[in-house]
């Protein structure tokens, strides 16, 4: 079979046709046709373009994802990667302000907030008893309005009884503890893994399940060296990166 669209011609063997159609998207990608962040077309206007199944297509889609090209998002369908977002692991640099370091706009929502019991790793963190009341807030970040980390912190509830209100009214984790009359919270710790999401969590960043996450878990202490906070952030691998400086 032979389809010509836009002096694309597809000549090779059906079982290679794939091959091509996938050559030509990347060829269109960095040559900037998709743009970081934009939608592709749907798998139909794609097979009605090139002459060939959407089968074709959709396998030539899959190799692209594979490759890091493009990524398949709910709702959405194919997009083409953006350049990740650098996150600079430092002591008192925010999440928020690497954003912005970037000039990205960064956002956030609660998601949700719940008193729990301290069990034993969290209570001797926080120097608590066993059980004492703590409160964890979970919340997603956004870049450009686009998800990125699904975080869950931990406080000493009796210090912070409405943190989760302040957190809602002031748009921003730091901008609540700071209305405490806190300084800047300084990081003593961290400890990056690699997983791949729940279901939930998929949904929540709009990514498909086998998205690995990259997970940073944070230990961060006030200026008087006080444990105030536990926290567990879940990034998207393909849109954010680390950076661990030396200094």
């Amino acid at each position: 079979m032979r389809c010509q669209d836009d002096d694309i011609v597809i000549t090779r063997e059906p079982h290679e046709r794939w091959r091509q159609v996938a050559d030509q998207i990347r060829a269109e990608i960095h040559a900037q046709r998709w743009l970081p962040g934009g939608r592709l077309d749907s798998e139909q206007a794609f097979a009605r373009r090139f002459g060939v199944s959407r089968q074709t297509v959709r396998r030539a889609l899959l190799s692209l994802g594979q490759r890091g090209e493009i990524r398949a998002e709910e709702r959405r369908g194919s997009v083409v990667m953006e350049r990740p977002l650098t996150y600079r692991i430092d002591a008192t640099v925010s999440f928020s302000a690497n954003l912005r370091l970037q000039s990205v706009a960064p956002s956030s929502r609660l998601l949700q907030s719940e008193i729990v019991g301290a069990d034993a790793m969290i209570a001797e963190a926080f120097g608590v008893a066993l059980g004492a009341p703590i409160l964890r807030i979970c919340s997603m970040g956004m870049a450009n309005n686009v998800p990125v980390v699904l975080s869950r912190r931990e406080y000493e509830a009796a210090r912070f009884p409405d943190l989760a209100a302040r957190y809602e009214e002031l748009g921003s984790i730091g901008a609540a503890l700071r209305s405490y009359g806190l300084g800047k919270l300084r990081r003593v710790s961290n400890l990056v893994s690699a997983r791949l999401p729940t279901d939930a969590e998929a949904r929540l960043l709009c990514i498909p399940v086998h998205m690995p996450l990259l997970v940073n878990a944070t230990h961060s202490v006030d200026e008087t060296n006080r444990t105030l906070e536990l926290g567990e952030g879940a990034h998207v691998a393909d849109r954010i990166q680390f950076h661990f400086g030396s200094d």
